[in-house]
């Protein structure tokens, strides 16, 4: 079976590959932010020039996806046996760990700062609305 296989292997570099990967989450997170500029579905009609150049900002999402499959794979298409160099559960264990945990402690950063800024939990007629009130079914649901 015929795989990836740079012609030289030593010489590909995966940091070009690391860096588009930034710029498509980049372009994700300004999308976001541009969403919860001002009320609620205002921020295209207030702010144009912004919106024209954040508007296809979702589009980092699959981008940063097929990007980093390409990533993870490299160690497997190097690998003669087209096998996890440290096996598969030590794969999904580092994986687990460098996605969880992150995860799990900006929830509770987010949840802290929720609580402690009081107007973080009143309506106010911006897109943040509908992430409130914060309940525990919503907790226990991430």
């Amino acid at each position: 079976m015929m795989g990836f296989r740079p012609r030289n292997q030593e010489s590909f570099d995966s940091r070009y590959v690391g860096g588009l990967r930034g710029l498509a989450s980049l372009a994700v997170a300004i999308f976001h932010t541009s969403l919860y500029i001002g009320l609620a579905g205002t921020a295209a009609g207030k702010l144009p020039q912004l919106f024209w150049f954040t508007r296809n900002g979702y589009l980092g999402v699959p981008i940063f996806i097929v990007l980093s499959g390409f990533v993870l794979m490299i160690p497997v298409a190097r690998n003669t046996e087209y096998k996890f160099p440290k096996g598969l559960k030590t794969y999904f264990f580092r994986r687990f760990k460098r996605i969880v945990t992150p995860y799990w402690a900006a929830l509770i950063l987010s949840l802290i700062l929720i609580y402690s800024v009081p107007v973080m939990q009143t309506q106010s007629g911006t897109k943040w609305d509908d992430k409130l009130p914060v309940t525990w079914d919503a907790i226990v649901g991430h």
